[in-house]
């Protein structure tokens, strides 16, 4: 399966042996640079709406699990900026529970590891776990990069919601 950029070169590859035999190489490599830079807006802003999409829907199934608990849930919405996509905007959410706030706070789509990052923390303690995406799932690291043993659902998102303000 071919992705965006094995398709994009191939576009590139195939310019520049169309006009290699051209004797203006200065104009070819002008035309080389404006297929390049098309078919990477195009690349670009497609990964940038499929990141936003990836953290609305985290956000919204943490806004219906922070619900079915009884608590308090605002989003909010935030501005971030990548080189490579640019300013945007995405949802921040704020939980508030019973013992304290729990804030998920998107960080960048390039990350690494992974394909994006969210942090989750809690207020006031400031305590912090980093929800990473890896293709098309979502999982929990430390700080110190070290895997949370639960996978990111309900369950877990209840049980962040009720320690990661009671720990010291």
């Amino acid at each position: 399966m071919k992705t965006a950029w094995t398709n994009a070169l191939a576009r590139v590859h195939a310019l520049w042996r169309f006009q290699s035999t051209d004797y203006n190489s200065a104009a070819a490599g002008v035309g080389i640079l404006n297929v390049m830079e098309i078919s990477m807006a195009k690349i670009e802003k497609n990964e940038r709406q499929r990141w936003i999409e990836a953290v609305k829907a985290i956000v919204s199934s943490a806004q219906n699990w922070a619900k079915k608990h009884g608590w308090s849930a605002k989003i909010q919405t935030i501005t971030l900026t990548e080189d490579r996509l640019g300013f945007y905007d995405v949802p921040l959410l704020t939980v508030e529970t019973t013992d304290g706030r729990i804030v998920l706070e998107p960080i960048a789509r390039w990350t690494s590891p992974g394909d994006g990052r969210i942090d989750v923390y809690g207020w006031p303690s400031l305590n912090k776990l980093m929800l990473i995406r890896k293709g098309n799932t979502w999982e929990l690291l430390t700080e110190a990069g070290v895997r949370w043993p639960q996978a990111w659902n309900d369950n877990t998102f209840a049980d962040l919601a009720a320690n990661l303000n009671t720990a010291a």
